[in-house]
């Protein structure tokens, strides 16, 4: 079965005093709904850890899907994260506020966008990537389409 690796890319800064910290709830969500269904699911919380220890346990992993969550804040680190992996993995996917608002942006550097909740999409994509199907049918995603090398943007059945 396919294994599949959610990476919750924040960094708590040091001089943080901030008491507030936030779990990576979406991607609980998410991680429960692919392992009910019998997925291998592994969350990387990156909050209590330095860049190059979570890019290390990233790649270490060696997850064939690997998903992203991404907001404003943490673009920079999911775009360095995909960067670092997109030869590693079978599949790279962006999802979150950020990615579900823009998701042109994120095409470049991700196979996959998810626009808006995950929990039901992530169960298609990875159902169709599994058998090899064409993404076309999967709702609510923007992806990558390659043509004869040039790549083509896809949005649910057309973009």
């Amino acid at each position: 079965m396919t294994s599949v690796l959610l990476i919750y890319p924040y960094f708590n800064n040091p001089h943080n005093r901030s008491s507030f910290r936030f779990p990576p709830l979406g991607l609980g969500y998410i991680a429960a709904s692919l392992r009910n269904a019998g997925y291998d699911v592994d969350i990387l919380d990156c909050t209590f850890m330095k860049r190059e220890e979570a890019l290390k346990k990233a790649k270490l992993a060696g997850a064939d899907v690997v998903g992203i969550y991404s907001i404003v804040t943490m673009r920079n680190d999911s775009i360095l994260f995909a960067r670092h992996l997109r030869d590693s993995c079978g599949l790279l996917i962006a999802g979150g506020p950020l990615p579900s608002c823009d998701p042109v942006s994120f095409v470049n550097d991700f196979d996959v966008v998810v626009k808006g909740e995950g929990e039901h999409a992530m169960l298609e994509l990875l159902g169709a990537y599994e058998s090899g199907n064409d993404l076309q049918s999967v709702q609510g995603i923007v992806y990558r389409k390659r043509d004869n090398d040039r790549a083509k943007f896809s949005q649910n059945h057309a973009y």
